[in-house]
């Protein structure tokens, strides 16, 4: 027994100094591979180019499974504090927005059109060039002093339009059908199970807000380009940036260049002398950059509600049941923070994960914490439910919103079932409905009973959340809801939003209502914990990253994009959801 215990505990003690000797040699390598340089170089030019999506918060975004390549995302808060920081950084000697496909919503490039204009301020060069130019990309190029493109190059300006895919004749081909229940006449995230077109309420509602978000957009491209807003309009009608010398003489651009004559510019308009211009972009500059932030003992919270609306999960990039009403809890008893802000960026979902965290926004009224929603580029359905209860609801103009209205689907798979693959069912149960809502069999009139009563339950429950939260009768909520959507604009028309505006306009009416003045701090929640195996191979070099398990192309990733859209409404099990209708692709 003595010999065990002696060989034993040798054999603890060579595991222990074993791994202590992996991690030593870890740190090591750490060490060495991270000992570059720390800071910018002086003379460089911050480069803006947005090849990956942006969210709210950096790195809040679920990691796709197809692609296991680091990227690391710049949210939209560190866009605004980074343009902010460079605008008085000695060694930034200005921007240059080398941006060809922008996938933004309007409302997100609006807030860095707005962030750059205010670096502008500073005296700094600010120009655009690209190859060519997506629509989102060449919006926010407009804010640039000069913008300019390739002499083979084009300018994809030609208007918003939505394309729907109809899924109902391939699903009558294959003998698969969906059990459909929704309340509201404009709540179409059903149609392309149950019709080959649009309806003719949704068509109304998507041209309407389509020809609102058009008009903003001409009309901040017309300001920024010396153009009226017919001009643009007719350009965007005639594709006049298809080729680079109709979109110079139309106005669009101010030369065609090849971006080593844009360098020379750059080089004059600048104090850099050098043959190879520094370029920095805005994750390295991050990396290398300090931003102090205010730490007063007074606060104000801004929760980032941002992603899909789910329920059992706790993914990045989502607002779930198991995160949020936790997080609210934490800031209601934390007595540093004196209001808070619902930053919602959010096309909706799951009705029970909205209810949960608006009955956590409720309680947080309670402490007499004034509470401000802030909306991002959609603040729609179960995004618009988790925040009708605040005091002040703030929105872009351009924010997608509403949607008020509820819907629930279950596949009908028989036909499928029986006669193509030639499987049949047969059952002994107790009660009627012992084997009821399953894709097995045919939906009988009492089952379709009890999903249009649980549907309609849901959507009374919504509408009168929305009109408690927003003083309105409920007769008067029904009327715009329906499950339309609006832009922010409409919206404050409407009723359903109080103030025009974006996140640091409903801080500020945070503060004040907390009465606060100057002397406050903003925190962000949640707080993005970086994943450890990620952050370890990034210690290795800037560049290093995990092979991709799957190559795929750009067509596959649209068709995995469509397969997310549609994944909430094929796993749900007919749980009411609140989700807007559509997906909007902007670039």
């Amino acid at each position: 027994m003595k010999q065990f215990f002696k060989f034993f505990t040798a054999s603890c003690l060579g595991v222990f100094a074993a791994i202590g000797v992996i991690f030593f040699l870890l740190f090591v390598i750490i060490a060495i591979f991270s000992s570059g340089e720390t800071s910018i170089k002086e003379h460089s030019i911050l480069e803006i180019d947005l090849n990956h999506m942006i969210t709210e918060l950096s790195d809040n975004v679920e990691r796709s499974p197809y692609n296991l390549e680091i990227q690391k995302a710049i949210g939209l808060v560190d866009f605004q504090a980074l343009i902010e920081h460079a605008k008085d950084d000695q060694k930034v000697e200005g921007i240059l927005i080398n941006t060809s496909s922008a996938s933004v919503a309007p409302a997100s490039l609006d807030v860095m059109r707005q962030a750059i204009a205010d670096f502008k301020e500073s005296g700094k060069p600010v120009y655009a060039y690209a190859d060519y130019y997506s629509q989102g990309s060449y919006y926010l190029a407009t804010v640039a002093d000069s913008v300019f493109m390739n002499v083979n190059g084009m300018i994809d300006l030609k208007g918003y339009g939505v394309m729907i895919p109809h899924f109902k004749k391939l699903m009558d081909r294959v003998g698969l059908d969906m059990n459909i229940f929704y309340a509201g006449q404009f709540k179409s995230a059903t149609e392309p199970y149950r019709r080959t077109d649009m309806s003719e309420p949704n068509k109304k509602q998507t041209r309407e807000f389509l020809d609102e978000m058009w008009m903003m957009a001409k009309t901040k491209i017309g300001e920024a380009r010396g153009l009226s807003v017919v001009q643009v309009d007719n350009i965007a009608q005639n594709y006049q940036g298809r080729m680079a010398t109709s979109a110079l003489s139309s106005g669009l651009i101010d030369a065609i260049l090849y971006k080593e004559d844009v360098e020379d510019i750059i080089r004059k308009s600048t104090d850099i002398s050098s043959k190879k211009i520094s370029y920095v972009d805005l994750k390295e500059y991050k990396l290398k950059s300090t931003i102090k932030t205010s730490r007063k003992s007074d606060r104000v919270a801004v929760v980032h509600m941002e992603g899909t609306v789910t329920y059992g999960t706790d993914n990045k990039g989502a607002i779930t049941e198991q995160k949020y009403p936790d997080l609210i809890r934490k800031l209601k008893d934390n007595k540093k923070i004196k209001a808070v802000v619902l930053r919602v960026n959010s096309p909706g979902g799951s009705s029970i994960t909205s209810d949960v965290i608006w009955n956590s926004i409720e309680k947080l009224k309670e402490t007499g914490k004034p509470v401000i929603a802030s909306f991002g580029d959609y603040a729609a359905s179960g995004g618009y439910y988790v925040a009708c209860g605040a005091d002040t609801i703030v929105s872009m103009p351009n924010t997608l919103t509403g949607s008020i209205g509820v819907f629930a689907m279950l596949p009908n798979a028989t036909k499928m079932l029986n006669e193509t693959i030639g499987i049949t069912f047969d059952t002994v149960k107790t009660n009627d409905l012992s084997v009821a809502f399953q894709p097995t069999y045919n939906f009988s009139d009492k089952e379709r009973e009890i999903m249009n009563e649980s549907t309609d339950q849901v959507y009374q429950q919504f509408l009168s959340r929305v009109s408690e939260g927003r003083n309105m009768s409920i007769e008067d909520v029904h009327e715009v809801a329906q499950g339309r959507v609006w832009t922010g604009q409409k919206a404050q028309q409407i009723g359903l939003v109080d103030v025009l505006g974006d996140l640091d306009d409903a801080i500020e009416i945070a503060a004040e209502a907390a009465g606060l003045v100057d002397s406050y701090s903003v925190s962000h929640y949640p707080k993005i914990k970086p994943d450890p195996i990620e952050e370890l191979l990034m210690a290795f070099g800037q560049q290093t990253s995990v092979p991709k398990v799957i190559e795929i192309s750009e067509q596959h990733k649209e068709l995995l994009n469509l397969y997310e859209g549609i994944k909430p409404f094929l796993y749900e099990n007919g749980k009411a959801q609140m989700m807007l209708p559509i997906q909007v692709k902007w670039d």
